[in-house]
């Protein structure tokens, strides 16, 4: 089994709250194992150039079994290869009206990232290690939504191996990210499904423990016209004992969608 190792990775989770599409296999079945960069291209590729969630649900379960439902929509585009996307929140009551916005940058450049809350009236930009704070209270972070956006950035990345997850063979990633990325993770692995592109699971490892851990079942893989997706998965933060379901609903892919919800000052009037 040949190692590769690349330089960049602009890789994602799947399917937490952006999905990732897949175009087709990676490589046939008795062919040598691809190079990082082939399966980055092919992960890459799963995006259509926009893309509509009508609804995704996040439930989360802390250690003490109380639970807490949030609902929203999401639009991505890719925009000259570099991804936007924005995710608006309808429920529950207290957060409605709630938006996040990535802009992904250009190599070597800092992905803009902003937030508004409807209570304050005011849109920030979130900077920094408060990347890594809980979003609207689930087991998913600012940061985990930039790799789920292809948007995590400047790290190390070999191809460890091949490995079987439900009779599918998957690539095994190991990403060490950048100093400069202020990531609280020392090591990212994601498994990568050879025929769809997408991620089944993936684990944050932080002292040389899984802190966190995302996981989806080859069973809720599904179709958009000729990509893949995975309408349920899984994030497990291991350390609060606690973890978050996300399920999508109303896949829509297109050629575009209006400037107004990738804009800093406009975007939470999109959706």
């Amino acid at each position: 089994m040949k190692t590769k190792t690349g330089t960049v990775l602009r890789h994602g989770l799947a399917s937490l709250l952006m999905m990732l599409f897949g175009s087709g296999a990676i490589a046939a079945g008795n062919a040598a194992a691809p190079s990082v960069e082939a399966i980055d291209s092919c992960m890459r590729a799963n995006i259509p150039p926009a893309l509509q969630i009508k609804q995704f649900t996040l439930n989360s379960t802390d250690r003490n079994g109380a639970s807490r439902q949030l609902k929203g929509r999401l639009f991505a585009i890719r925009d000259e290869g570099l991804l936007r996307t924005m995710l608006r929140v309808d429920a529950p009551a207290d957060l409605r009206g709630a938006a996040y916005l990535l802009r992904e940058a250009k190599a070597k450049e800092q992905d803009a990232m902003y937030i508004f809350l409807p209570a304050l009236n005011k849109t920030r930009r979130i900077m920094g290690g408060t990347q890594d704070n809980p979003l609207f209270g689930t087991d998913i972070s600012y940061a985990d939504i930039k790799q789920i956006s292809h948007a995590f950035s400047g790290g190390h990345v070999v191809l460890e191996k091949t490995e079987q997850i439900e009779s599918r063979d998957t690539y095994v990633l190991k990403l060490t990210p950048d100093a400069a990325q202020q990531s609280r993770f020392a090591e990212i692995r994601t498994w990568v499904d050879r025929e769809s592109c997408v991620a089944l699971r993936a684990e944050f490892i932080a002292d040389q423990q899984v802190r966190k851990r995302y996981s989806a079942s080859a069973k809720d893989l599904k179709k958009s016209g000729s990509r893949w997706y995975v309408s349920k998965g899984t994030m497990e933060d291991l350390s609060e004992h606690s973890h978050t379901e996300l399920s999508i609903d109303g896949v829509i892919g297109s050629d575009g969608l209006s400037d107004l919800y990738f804009n800093p000052h406009s975007f939470q009037l999109g959706g």
